[in-house]
């Protein structure tokens, strides 16, 4: 989708299984390392730290400097099973409503940078995605969810 700016546009997001919820979620002109570790340094600032990171198969999901994180911050990177897009459902699912809910609304007005485009995904989650009951999550809200899951979570002291 052409969205009125020069270049591709990956969406780099992390997605709470239990939840629903997106600690984080970014576009970014590649999926690179460089741009996937401040997605996961925000999500983990924002939302706290994960016990599990289920990432696909990607270069950037098997840098070393990922597994240094990992080992840092104390927790385990699981890479999905080649060819099995089951295990990614969720995900699957998320980037589906990004398409379908969120980029149909610049048909009218494009954003005019990826800072822009990203202000807009942020504010979209926060106010939309986050308040809008799931199927999956007993028609609950994810914010709902989350908020009665806050006793489980690790925070990042930095």
């Amino acid at each position: 989708m052409s969205l009125g700016f020069s270049g591709r546009h990956y969406l780099l997001a992390l997605l709470d299984d239990a939840t629903r919820v997106i600690p984080y979620a970014e576009f970014a002109f590649c999926e690179k390392t460089l741009n996937f570790l401040p997605v996961l340094k925000t999500a983990i600032a924002q939302r706290g730290i994960p016990e599990r990171l289920y990432v696909d198969n990607g270069a950037c999901y098997r840098d070393l400097e990922l597994m240094k994180v990992a080992a840092n911050v104390k927790f385990h990177v699981i890479h999905a099973t080649a060819r099995a897009p089951e295990g990614k459902g969720k995900i699957e699912r998320f980037f589906r409503t990004v398409r379908e809910q969120f980029l149909l609304v610049f048909e009218e007005q494009k954003p005019a940078s990826l800072q822009e485009l990203n202000d807009r995904l942020h504010r979209w989650i926060e106010d939309e995605y986050h308040q809008t009951p799931h199927r999956g999550i007993d028609n609950e809200t994810p914010l709902s969810q989350w908020s009665r899951s806050m006793d489980r979570l690790r925070l990042a002291e930095s």
